[in-house]
């Protein structure tokens, strides 16, 4: 998809804010929307059903609502934090290769992938949360958590900067810029939110405009990609495109504000939009397949 015919697209997609969440909420909730549009009437059913089996009652019964619940469960605790944090993330330095190094790969544990595994990272939660939603001997309890994270870290797992580190900046955590339009904020944070927000306010018109963008061929390809190499994939556009904001990185230990600037946000705008649709799409085909 050229980024240009994005770009069009999303100047139309203008709505209210929805939601206070940062890969950021309104990038989950439209992840989940694609999603739900892709999946069989089966499946979905499903879904909702192991949704209801595990409601919480931290947010809202949807399935959109779902793609937001592991970052408010994280955050519910002390103890919560302590476990899930490492799952959101790969620590992968640019320059290095070997995502599976880069995952502590902490032991499957059936029945209990919900409440284990602390210090496991992004890539490893991933493939135990499929593995459980897949296992029909499971409770509906224990896939139904499943299913709330896997919701949640396909969705992660395309945020670029949730699969790279530079000199130990926590994913561009540690790098400040400032947006076009003036708003000062870490690299992380303009990625997590700023570049979803300026595609569309509202998540379901986002959801709506880049799921009609995508192709039959593209969804083919996106569908039979492994999960390591989703990782992958966004390492390099963390790499290729949002390291390359012009700035010094925490190599540096500069502490000096970079203005982003417009080819910039246009790159990034493109870029967030597509790793949106192929993270919804890859939750349609992961769920289809355990699920229908």
């Amino acid at each position: 998809m050229k980024a240009a015919a994005v770009l069009t697209s999303m100047a139309l997609v203008i709505g209210a804010p929805s939601g206070a969440f940062a890969w950021g909420g309104n990038a989950h909730r439209a992840i989940a929307d694609i999603a739900a549009a892709r999946m069989s009437p089966k499946a979905l059913r499903k879904a909702e059903q192991l949704l209801a089996a595990t409601d919480t009652g931290l947010v809202g019964p949807t399935f959109e609502d779902a793609a937001v619940w592991a970052d408010v469960m994280r955050d519910s605790s002390a103890e919560a934090r302590a476990l899930t944090a490492s799952w959101h993330y790969v620590n992968l330095e640019v320059g290095a290769e070997d995502v599976a190094a880069a995952c502590p790969q902490v032991p499957f544990e059936a029945g209990r992938v919900s409440t284990t595994g602390q210090g496991a990272c992004l890539l490893t939660k991933i493939d135990d949360f499929i593995r459980t939603l897949s296992d029909p001997r499971q409770s509906d309890r224990e896939r139904g958590l499943a299913l709330r994270y896997l919701t949640h870290f396909v969705g992660e797992a395309h945020q670029p900067l949730h699969a790279a580190s530079s000199c130990r900046d926590a994913g561009g955590n540690a790098e400040r810029i400032e947006t076009v339009s003036g708003r000062d904020t870490s690299l992380h944070g303009y990625w997590d939110t700023t570049v979803v927000t300026d595609l569309a306010r509202n998540p379901k018109a986002l959801a709506k405009t880049l799921n009609a963008q995508i192709t039959p061929s593209q969804a083919r390809a996106w569908s039979g990609a492994k999960t390591s190499s989703w990782i992958a994939e966004s390492h390099t556009l963390a790499v290729e495109v949002a390291y390359r904001y012009g700035g010094p990185n925490a190599c540096a230990r500069s502490r000096s504000v970079t203005r982003l600037s417009p080819a910039y946000e246009e790159r990034a705008r493109a870029v967030a939009g597509q790793q949106i649709q192929k993270a919804g799409v890859r939750l349609a085909a992961v769920l289809n397949a355990v699920l229908d």
